[in-house]
């Protein structure tokens, strides 16, 4: 699943799906590394996440081990994912999420983008090991 998609964005599809199909078993595949990205796609119910620079093989190394009821996440996810989780949740107060907003043209390209606002469930209910599967 990508986070660019003409009517939504991949989180909100990813929560629309595991909405419905609890069993769905979803890899993100986006250019967006930043902390928040994966925090909410993780968040929504996604099961790996992998960036667009990665290599092909490792595409195939995430799918077979989603399918196969783990979750993915290389080094550098893996890491960005845990410090986010350090961080405290921000409230619904703080408004929407970019992410689920439109974003502007000029930044679609950006290989990291940092979003400020949302709300998640605490961290705790997530657990990720070193690199690779769970």
């Amino acid at each position: 699943m990508d986070y660019d998609l003409p009517d939504q964005n991949g989180v909100q599809t990813v929560s629309i799906i595991r909405n419905e199909f609890l069993d769905a078993r979803v890899l993100m595949l986006t250019i967006l590394d930043g902390e928040e990205d994966i925090y909410r796609a993780v968040s929504a119910g996604a099961r790996g996440y992998l960036t667009k620079s990665c290599e092909c093989e490792e595409v195939l190394d995430a799918i077979r081990t989603i399918a196969g009821g783990k979750r993915y996440f290389p080094a550098a996810i893996n890491a960005k994912l845990k410090a986010r989780e350090k961080r405290k949740p921000l409230t619904e107060r703080d408004g929407d999420p970019p992410s689920a907003r439109p974003r502007p043209e000029h930044e679609r390209d950006r290989g990291s983008h940092e979003a400020e606002h949302g709300h998640h469930p605490p961290a705790h209910q997530h657990h990720f090991g070193e690199a690779g599967c769970l």
